[in-house]
């Protein structure tokens, strides 16, 4: 990564679900029978750029911390492609930027690469390192089981890079705290939660809601959905400073009124949920990458939910997370290249090996009906979520934004900024920013 990237390195890997990612890094993927749906795909799949006898070496740059746990991946890609080698190269998730930028020089690069779109993509995008994607997404056959937000395009359009899995943020509520105070139907809004969480702190056992709020690109993960079910995000905030205004009044009157700790302010996504898993917080605003570790350490009930809209007619929107899915600019074998992406992360039953292995939400719309994605009904809000999940900034200076954000919550929950001042604060950062970045959104 470029220097001025360094510094929000490690956390922008976490809300891009790399350590969901790497929580299985010591296991393979399991193998997995899945549904007869599956075994028709399979029997459908025709390999046209592969099936010649080539004996070629198919190179994909990855950041994964265990190359193993893609081996049932590539397995699924050797049944229509047998003849072409994998080689899985592992680039350190703080030098894939860089790597990738220097391939616009060399015009030597990676077949297929991995890459966090949340804020390295647009930069990549404008550097030229990736190949457009348009005639290969065009004759997809399940293109279809995809939502538009899957598809990530450039200034003058085309497609440079998929997706076909996810990390969001979501609500989390301990059930066994809301029984003790006749809390029976756990709230679906802002304003009820708020209510909720008053009621249950007035008691004088329990905290009320465990999130981040660090002055970082996380604080500013779990902010921006209190706007984006208002149609405001990064790319309008100048133009809707009254909402901005209310949506850092919830948080610190959250603050006054001790609904949150307030070390929230230094709190990490991590942090949140150490906290929450306690069993001392009636609610959280946590990651579907915390469900596996969910099953295992929390001693209380629980359940989860969509992100609460602002009232009970918004809908619930958050920002992806994850990793994209590209071909590098610079193959000598695009065709194979996409054979790789059609048949392995962005298949039916690939992304039900993803899912199985590490717990990200899979993107398709078909694999929602999967039992094994069925049957965890802690799961279905995430799905949602994914479905319709909002865009991020097209502009290379996204992680900035998203800075700007953080540093503004992280000041309101610390009593440094009253709420005017933080909107104020974090609209002059953002522009700024997006300026930096060339002014597109």
């Amino acid at each position: 990564m470029r220097s001025r990237k360094k510094t929000i390195a490690t956390a922008a890997a976490v809300l891009a679900g790399l350590t969901a990612m790497a929580a299985p890094a010591n296991a393979s993927l399991p193998k997995t029978a899945g549904s007869p749906d599956l075994a028709r795909e399979a029997a459908t799949t025709t390999a046209p750029d592969c099936d010649n006898g080539q004996h070629i070496t198919l190179n994909v740059w990855t950041y994964y911390t265990s190359l193993t746990v893609l081996s049932p991946l590539d397995a699924l890609f050797n049944k229509v492609c047998p003849n072409v080698k994998v080689d899985q190269i592992l680039v350190p998730f703080s030098q894939l930027d860089n790597k990738l930028l220097a391939t616009a020089s060399t015009h030597q690069g990676p077949d297929v690469l991995l890459n966090n779109y949340v804020v390295d993509y647009p930069e990549l995008q404008r550097a030229g390192v990736m190949l457009n994607l348009s005639k290969f997404w065009a004759s997809y056959p399940d293109k279809s089981q995809f939502p538009t937000s899957a598809q990530l395009t450039g200034p003058k359009g085309g497609i440079y890079t998929v997706l076909s899995y996810t990390n969001l943020v979501g609500f989390w509520y301990n059930k066994t705290i809301l029984d003790q105070y006749g809390i029976t139907t756990p709230p679906t809004t802002i304003a009820q939660m708020t209510a909720d969480m008053t009621k249950v702190v007035a008691g004088g056992k329990y905290q009320g809601l465990a999130e981040s709020g660090v002055g970082t690109v996380e604080g500013a993960w779990l902010f921006m959905p209190l706007l984006l079910d208002q149609n405001v995000n990064y790319c309008n905030l100048a133009t809707n400073k009254a909402k901005v205004t209310a949506a850092f009044g919830i948080v610190s009157g959250w603050a006054k009124d001790k609904l949150i700790p307030s070390d929230t302010s230094t709190w990490s996504q991590s942090d949140s949920w150490q906290a929450f898993v306690t069993g001392k917080y009636a609610f959280g605003l946590l990651g579907n990458w915390n469900l596996q570790s969910a099953a295992t350490t929390a001693k209380f009930s629980y359940g989860t939910g969509v992100f609460p809209p602002d009232d009970s007619a918004g809908r619930s929107y958050v920002f992806p997370g994850g990793e994209g899915l590209a071909i590098g600019a610079y193959t000598k074998y695009p065709g194979v290249a996409w054979q790789y992406l059609e048949s392995t992360f962005l298949s039916r039953q690939g992304s039900l090996i993803d899912f199985e292995g590490s717990g990200s939400i899979p993107i398709r719309f078909d694999v929602s009906s999967e039992p094994a994605v069925k049957k965890d009904k802690f799961l279905a809000p995430f799905i949602t979520a994914a479905h319709d999940s909002a865009r991020w900034p097209d502009n290379p200076q996204t992680a900035a934004m998203q800075t700007a954000i953080g540093q503004a919550v992280s000041g309101v929950i610390s009593g440094q900024l009253t709420a005017s001042a933080a909107a104020a604060q974090a609209i002059s950062g953002v522009t700024k920013a997006r300026q930096a970045g060339g002014g597109g959104c």
